[in-house]
This record gives C-alpha cells, structure tokens and sequence, in this order.
C-alpha cells in the first residue's frame, strides 16, 4: 500500500499542476507522467484517458515527440505491453513534428516493433517512412 499511496501521491501533484498552470509547457509533461502513474496503479482507463488529453488538450506543445516516446519505452519496457507501445509511437511518428528526433525515434520503433512480430511488409513500409521523412 505504500506504493501505491505514493503513485496517488504523485497523480496528485500532476493533477495540481495541470490546474493551476494549463497553459504552461509543464502541463502535458505532467499528463504523461500521470498517465505512467495510473498504468503503475493497474488503472489503464485513467492512463488511457490522460494520454487522450496529452493528445487532444495541448497543440504542438514542445516535447510532444519526446512525451511520446517515454510512454512507448514505458509500456514497452516497464509493462510488457507490446500492443500499447506501438499506437504510441505511431500517433508521434504521424503527428509530431519531423524536427525532433524522437519523432524519427518513434519511427524506428515502429519498424522494429512490425519486424519482431514477423510483419515484414508493415516493417518495410515503417523503415521507407523513416527514410524519406527523415534523409
């Protein structure tokens, strides 16, 4: 129970955040760590719905690709939700901007999630993305 009281805790404080500074750049960094708390908690609707937000609520906020990218290498490393990480990474990689090179990471990720699940054409089409978004 003390872990999970300290992810609550830490829920809180992003919800905290988020209210009293929406407009500032912290506020979506803040949504995706809420939403990796939520995931710890067992809570995948919450999770699910702060990535929404992180999504939906904040533009071309700096760092999108980035926010992103650590919810991919979150669910792919930390939860073992191979299925989860790659919707991650392909909202970022068809929807952030080519200037970070976490969009061009996503990318990648793709490729290589397509290929070690043996769907070589979705993996080839993923890799030729890659190229000619990113030569």
């Amino acid at each position: 129970t003390a872990c999970a009281n300290s992810h609550a805790a830490a829920i809180a404080c992003y919800q905290q955040v988020i209210a009293s500074f929406p407009d500032a750049n912290q506020a979506p960094c803040a949504a995706m760590r809420m939403a990796i708390e939520y995931s710890k908690l067992g809570d995948e609707y919450n999770a699910d719905l702060a990535i929404e937000s992180l999504k939906n609520d904040y533009g071309d906020f700096p760092k999108k690709a980035e926010n992103f990218w650590k919810l991919g290498q979150f669910y792919r490393l930390d939860k073992d939700m191979y299925d989860k990480a790659p919707q991650l990474y392909g909202y970022a990689a068809d929807n952030c901007t080519k200037d970070d090179d976490e969009t061009m990471f996503c990318r990648i990720e793709l490729a290589k999630y397509y290929i070690r699940t043996g769907d070589l054409s979705k993996g080839d089409e993923q890799y030729n993305k890659l190229v000619t978004e990113f030569a």
